[in-house]
Formats: structure tokens, sequence, C-alpha cells
């Protein structure tokens, strides 16, 4: 009914298509990959975890220096220094 419809291809989107496809196969570490790796896979997520912890306790210190609390200054230490905790007889001293 409507024969010779049929689509040209694109040599290099087949071509792209194909590298994509096959990525994982031809893929080399390079010395440009291992620092786009540093960067993106560790330094970004760094930075971006202080960044979250850093506002969490600029926000925790005026929340508590709003109230009046006096233990501002506490319960900042003891946010920052969470792996700080010192487990003995069954207790957690901070």
């Amino acid at each position: 009914m409507g024969g010779g419809m049929e689509a040209h291809k694109n040599k290099f989107i087949e071509e792209w298509g194909a590298a994509r496809e096959n990525l994982e196969y031809n893929f080399r570490w390079t010395r440009r990959n291992l620092v786009l790796a540093g960067i993106f896979g560790v330094a970004v997520p760094i930075l971006v975890y202080r960044g979250i912890v850093k506002e969490f306790l600029q926000f925790e210190w005026r929340e508590n220096r709003v109230e009046g609390k006096e233990n501002a200054e506490i319960s900042l230490r003891k946010l920052s220094n969470l792996n700080d905790v010192v487990v003995s007889d069954d207790k957690a001293q901070i």
C-alpha cells in the first residue's frame, strides 16, 4: 500500500549509537578520565556534603540562639563531633 517509504539512515548517527552501545567494552582509563572521576566522583560529593552539614549546623545554632538556650555551643559540638562517641559500660558518653 505505501511501499518505498524506508528512512535513510544517517551514517554518523549510526556510528555514534554503536559507540554508545559498546562503551563499556571500548573504555580506557586515561589521565583525563581519572581526573574527571576524582573531581565528580569524590571532590564534588564531599563538598556538597560539607556544605549541607555546615548549613544544618548554622541553622541549628540559630534556632538554639533564638530560643535562648544556653547549651547552643554544646549541641553544636555534639553535632559536629558525632564520630567522637565513646562507648563504655553499655552507655554512650559524648
